[in-house]
């Protein structure tokens, strides 16, 4: 009989990663929206793959326009969770 003790998983090396990003606009700027995006990110544990993945959060950032014509930004707000992938 196997049980857990016997299974060895290899750690795969990539991790999915949940990012969230508002989007703000107005004066005062507020959030008239927030996404969260889901990345892949490889690294060799948890804490390396975190901070490829804030290196990697501007390059989502953007401006954008309301459906009313304002001008707004999409800014990266956070972590939401991560999860390593198994092999």
């Amino acid at each position: 009989m196997i049980t857990d003790e016997d299974v060895v998983v290899e750690p795969s090396g990539w991790f999915a990663v949940q990012m969230r990003y508002a989007y703000l606009a107005g004066d005062p700027e507020a959030a008239t929206m927030v996404e969260d995006r889901v990345v892949l990110v490889d690294g060799e544990d948890e804490e390396a793959a975190l901070g490829r993945a804030v290196e990697m959060a501007p390059q989502y950032e953007d401006e954008y326009e309301t459906d009313d014509g304002e001008p707004g930004t999409i800014r990266f707000e956070g972590i939401v969770a991560i999860k390593e992938l198994d092999d």
